[in-house]
């Protein structure tokens, strides 16, 4: 006699959570990041703007999803300033659940940084406050917040600091905070520690007693860098180089562990 094998049934649904093309104006709507606050609740933020690079303005809106209702609330806008570009938005979520929102702020029509911004949420996001400039730590203003990592006590941010704004390059590091967020100090230049390569975009998680880092290079090359808890260099990989189906680098990489 033979039993048959039944095989499990797979389910693939899509929903649209915000139409551009229903909305009035600033229909440009880019770099979404989400944070799951519980098991039936995501925030989802955004850029709402007209163009991908060198917008004339824009804002960043928020928006809250339930996956297991899939009910979506109107975008609500959490940017205040008019005039700028607010741009490229990072969550970072802290064990009290107080949620700081970093925001890359830019001149309208470049792409010059103004300084990074923060908004912060003690209600799981359903009121956020200013928090202004990130400011300078240790003589150095940083741009762009690619990630905020928190590690038991430590909280980590991969930041970008640019040729014209305080610190005068154009560098990969991280800080390090270990009061909540309250304040800031340096802990490591990777674009250094990675041997001066001309690195931007950046992405790394835990990984043993220390992290694995990816990063995209200005010179078209994706790399992997394994670092101690001290985020000294261990090892590390060229996966352009490596693999034939990296052409080039990873635009914005990410690095998950399953």
């Amino acid at each position: 006699m033979i039993t048959p094998k039944f095989k499990q049934p797979s389910y693939k649904s899509r929903q649209i959570l915000v139409r551009s093309d229903s909305l009035e104006d600033k229909q440009y709507l880019a770099f979404p990041i989400s944070l799951r606050i519980s098991n039936y609740e995501i925030l989802i933020s955004f850029k709402r703007g007209y163009k991908h690079a060198r917008d004339k303005e824009s804002d960043w809106q928020v928006i809250r999803f339930n996956p297991i209702t899939t009910e979506v609330s109107p975008p609500v806008t959490i940017t205040e300033r008019r005039g700028v570009i607010h741009e490229n938005g990072e969550w970072v979520e802290y064990d009290d659940a107080t949620i700081d929102l970093f925001i890359d702020v830019q001149t309208p029509g470049t792409s010059q940084r103004e300084g990074l911004i923060s908004y912060r949420s003690s209600d799981h996001g359903h009121s956020w406050q200013p928090r202004g400039k990130l400011g300078l730590i240790d003589g150095v203003e940083y741009g762009y917040c690619f990630q905020g990592l928190v590690d038991g006590p430590k909280i980590l941010l991969l930041v970008m600091t640019f040729e014209y704004l305080a610190g005068g390059k154009r560098e990969v590091h991280v800080v390090g905070s270990d009061d909540g967020g309250k304040s800031f100090n340096f802990v490591r230049n990777l674009s250094t520690e990675f041997g001066d390569i001309p690195i931007n975009e950046t992405n790394m998680i835990r990984r043993g007693d220390g992290y694995l880092v990816v990063t995209r290079g200005y010179d078209d090359m994706g790399r992997i860098h394994e670092v101690d808890s001290n985020l000294k260099l261990i090892r590390e990989k060229n996966l352009t180089e490596t693999y034939d189906f990296m052409k080039k680098y990873i635009s914005r990489p990410r690095i998950f562990e399953g």
